[in-house]
């Protein structure tokens, strides 16, 4: 015989003395299942186990809460007091609001504005708007511009002027 066999002899007899006769009992997960009859229960024991102790459902209750999904830059208090009586349009959200037309060239312009409601209402300078005690002070025939006052989220009064463009027309240019 050459060389080259012994390394695969060698290989052989190794792999047939591993495959030896063992009468080691199986481990636990290799053994065969042996199958036990259930005991018979009636419906009211197991309606009664089950009714056991269970753990109580949790609700997320969100009321005086911030939400965590929007950037503390955004977080909002209002400076009027909650006592005020607050107008129709004070219920709604500035982009909320949709300006559906203006009446500009008079002394005190107007604007029509519809809530989400299907509600609308004419405005003019000084026009109490949206939820961040805004108040309408400019009207020009591209929209309505609101001056909104309120507290940051560091505690500082803050004002920002938001506009409520009119819709573009279509067709005409």
């Amino acid at each position: 015989m050459g060389k080259g066999y012994l390394p695969v002899i060698f290989l052989i007899t190794l792999a047939l003395c591993g495959c030896g006769d063992s009468t080691q009992p199986l481990p636990p997960a290799a053994q065969p299942r042996q199958t036990v009859a259930p005991a018979k229960v009636s419906v009211e024991e197991l309606s009664a186990e089950e009714a056991g102790p269970t753990a109580p459902e949790y609700v997320y209750n969100s009321l005086g809460r911030r939400d965590p999904f929007v950037s503390p830059m955004e977080i909002r208090r209002l400076i009027v007091p909650e006592d005020t009586p607050l107008t129709p349009l004070q219920n709604y959200d500035l982009s909320q609001l949709r300006l559906t037309g203006v009446i500009v060239g008079m002394k005190k312009p107007k604007a029509m504005i519809s809530s989400p409601d299907g509600k609308n209402f004419i405005v003019e300078l000084g026009t109490k708007i949206g939820k961040n005690n805004g108040v309408v002070v400019e009207i020009n025939r591209d929209g309505v511009l609101a001056e909104e006052v309120y507290y940051d989220f560091s505690g500082e009064i803050r004002k920002s002027i938001q506009s409520i463009q009119l819709p573009k027309r279509e067709g005409v240019e």
